[in-house]
């Protein structure tokens, strides 16, 4: 999916800006935040935003019923962890590294369910006493002096998140660790894994006073083996000399345990960039996806201590990465180089921060926000517009004094310190983002704040148009045979006589506007379409020819029929299927399975039981119960074992039967387990002591059946083996050839 704007498309602060990671100047110990969720939209072209509408949350406003302390630093990172709770709005985590639950600054996680209005609908803290984390901290170790977002490592369809322990002492003093935790969708967590110098399968050796995990990043699936992977940086690091800094590339197993690493300095991982002592690289880290289309994510680091154009000016490296996660090339913006044209300050510690914002302004490149904490002793934000080859094209520094920023903001609050994306909240079409400056002193001194920024879109002075917006429509997917339809709305600040256009329909596709803004899509692809991906461009445009557009990928599934699955001759026979690739799908009793998308699934897409009424077919369901039917060429005889990845929205909706040749077999009724609920969980049991088999008697074609026994039940995916001992990770094995 694309989205593109044309005269004004616009800025989104994308993820968020990691925060610090040197120690405050001007500041006592305890100085915390102020976590300013903006929402920010602004224009490439004459319109201009301003931010002078804002929701504020802190220990006295805005539904925050958290308790607080003074100097709790909370806001020392912020991160969106999306729409988890699934009402619709997006959350977020806040850290506190020097909460006392248990122990003296032994830190803290708070997790944000918003309202529209940006206010604070709940909250679930975690922490040494709190929130189901059963990990164990001690004084000092500063838990949640960053978090990053990860993307769902186990699979489970929740997001998961990293958090630093800077002090934690596995190994010896001082050393620190990274703490994967798994979270449910109440926010509390799951399970974790510690990954430290004793912990986790990291087996470099990690010196005292490293603070390993000083700052992280989400780094998405780098290796392409279906688990997202972790970016950390390490400013101390002394490889070629004291505290020129370091990164850490960390590919992940699905449990969290380091399964490889890649090392880039100085000295190691193909870097030629310079780097002097306390340049502090890797100060913060970001990936920046495929940023110069070599089909490879690359990443920003920042270098706050870095001294070109006057000392401690700060600088960002570009690095573009190889397969294997060695440099391939580099690109610096400082003072000097990178062709940035604004005046930095000297002890502004610009790259204290970075983040990757998408591309801005519609020219096909990714740009940037930098932070730089210190500057004017407030802070600021550094939106970098980019050129193809890392350089800056443009720029535009959003403070106390610019950019129509009206939040009151005072000497030491460094704001810019950490922002992150969190997506539409109050469901406007426009991006809204946290950002941190760690000195609100609401409650109590230091004790930090959060803002909610709705822009404001004004015409220039003099008069000016401004462009229509797109709300966001995202991929879709759909059954040969099945109707997809949706409307897609577009906005305009100052003129509603809006046109709605499509280019590139499908076959047989039929795209109408409404005249009122809106617009419908209709497809119900037939016999004669091809299963694939069809990409389609929804244009909005006004009278006076600005205009906005999205591209989005329809996926079409055919799932009526195509060749047998073929089981694979190795030792453990595996057969894997996703379950929307059906033969055979036949409605009965008033029920029937229905494919749903589903971005969290195999593939983006699972099968459902509807309708959910709480129905429960535990008898003679091969004649009464929807059925799904998938044709298989075994080359294997004798007892298989059958594993479901599926999820239950409640209690009534996690289970169903398995059979063969349209026969129930007693050892496949009832697979059930899947729990927690609204999970993505694969299952092999029917009772904690018996599993899921079936007999095949003979080598050939055979069918494998899927009943409905509670409806509400999504199947994803389907595997088979003949090994005992085999248990699918993740997504599981890739689906098996036709």
């Amino acid at each position: 999916m694309s989205k593109t704007h044309t005269r004004g498309g616009f800025i989104m602060y994308t993820r968020h800006l990691l925060k610090m990671g040197g120690e405050c100047r001007f500041c006592s110990k305890g100085g915390t935040m102020v976590a300013i969720m903006l929402s920010l939209l602004m224009f490439s072209g004459s319109v201009q935003a301003q931010f002078e509408t804002f929701q504020k949350i802190s220990d006295t406003q805005g539904g925050f019923k958290g308790k607080m302390d003074d100097g709790d630093d909370l806001g020392e990172s912020v991160v969106s962890l999306g729409d988890i709770d699934g009402d619709g709005v997006p959350d977020l985590a806040v850290s506190a590294e020097d909460d006392d639950d248990g122990g003296t600054n032994r830190g803290a996680v708070w997790i944000m369910f918003l309202n529209r209005d940006g206010t604070v609908k709940s909250h679930q803290k975690i922490s040494d006493t709190q929130g189901g984390f059963t990990g164990r901290l001690d004084d000092n170790d500063e838990f949640g002096n960053w978090v990053a977002d990860l993307g769902d490592v186990n699979g489970d369809g929740v997001i998961d998140i990293a958090v630093n322990a800077i002090g934690d002492d596995d190994g010896g003093s001082n050393r620190g660790a990274i703490w994967i935790l798994f979270l449910n969708p109440d926010g509390t967590v799951k399970s974790h894994q510690k990954i430290s110098d004793t912990k986790g399968g990291f087996t470099p050796r990690i010196p005292n006073g490293y603070k390993f995990g000083r700052s992280l990043g989400g780094l998405g699936d780098f290796d392409f083996d279906g688990v997202p992977d972790l970016i950390t940086g390490n400013q101390g690091d002394d490889d070629g000399g004291k505290n020129r800094g370091a990164v850490w590339l960390l590919f992940l197993n699905s449990d969290g345990t380091v399964k490889s690493y890649r090392k880039i300095s100085a000295t190691q991982g193909g870097f030629t960039g310079k780097l002097t002592e306390d340049n502090q690289f890797g100060q913060s880290v970001e990936s920046i996806g495929d940023f110069d289309g070599d089909g490879v994510t690359d990443i920003a680091v920042g270098a706050e201590r870095d001294d070109d154009g006057g000392l401690d000016k700060g600088a960002v490296w570009l690095l573009f990465l190889n397969p294997d996660g060695t440099v391939k090339s580099h690109q610096k913006i400082s003072q000097t180089k990178g062709n940035l044209n604004g005046k930095l300050q000297s002890g502004g510690d610009f790259g204290q921060s970075v983040a990757s914002l998408g591309d801005l302004d519609g020219d096909g490149v990714t740009d940037l926000a930098v932070g730089a904490e210190f500057e004017s002793r407030r802070g600021a934000t550094w939106i970098l517009y980019l050129n193809p080859d890392g350089t800056v094209k443009s720029h535009q520094k959003i403070s106390y004094t610019s950019s129509g920023f009206s939040g009151q903001l005072d000497r030491g609050d460094e704001f810019g310190q950490d922002i992150a994306n969190l997506g539409d909240i109050d469901g406007d079409g426009v991006i809204d983002f946290a950002v941190t400056a760690d000195a609100d002193d609401d409650g109590g001194p230091h004790r930090g704040a959060l803002y909610i920024f709705f822009p404001d879109f004004q015409p220039p002075p003099g008069g000016g148009n401004v462009p229509p917006v797109l709300s966001p429509i995202g991929d879709r997917t759909v059954l040969i045979g099945e109707l997809l339809e949706f409307t897609v709305i577009a906005q305009d600040a100052d003129d509603s006589s809006l046109v709605l256009t499509t280019s590139a329909l499908p076959p047989g596709a039929t795209f109408s506007d409404n005249g009122n803004g809106t617009g419908t899509f209709g497809w119900q692809p037939g016999s004669g379409v091809a299963p694939g991906k069809y990409d389609v461009t929804f244009i909005v445009t006004d009278p006076d020819g600005a205009s906005d557009r999205e591209t989005i990928t329809i996926t079409v599934v055919d799932g009526t029929g195509g060749g047998a699955f073929l089981q694979d001759a190795g030792s453990a026979g595996i057969v894997s299927m996703e379950a929307e690739n059906f033969h055979r799908n036949i409605a009965r009793g008033g029920h029937s399975w229905v494919l749903k998308a589903k971005s969290a699934a195999s593939g983006g897409a699972a099968m459902r039981a509807v309708p959910d009424n709480r129905t429960n077919i535990k008898t003679g369901y091969v004649n009464k119960s929807p059925q799904l039917d998938y044709d298989i060429e075994f080359v294997k005889t004798g007892k298989h074992y059958v594993w479901v990845l599926g999820m239950g929205p409640h209690s009534g909706s996690d289970s169903l039967h398995a059979g063969l040749d349209g026969v129930a077999v007693s050892s496949a009724a009832n697979i059930k387990g899947f729990n927690p609920d609204k999970q993505w969980v694969w299952e092999n049991r029917f009772s904690s002591a018996s599993r899921i088999t079936i007999n095949i008697p003979s080598a050939g074609p055979h069918t494998l059946n899927l009943w409905m026994r509670e409806d509400g039940f999504f199947a994803d995916k389907i595997v088979l083996t003949t090994d005992p001992t085999f248990v699918p990770k993740g997504f599981g094995p890739a689906e098996s050839p036709r």
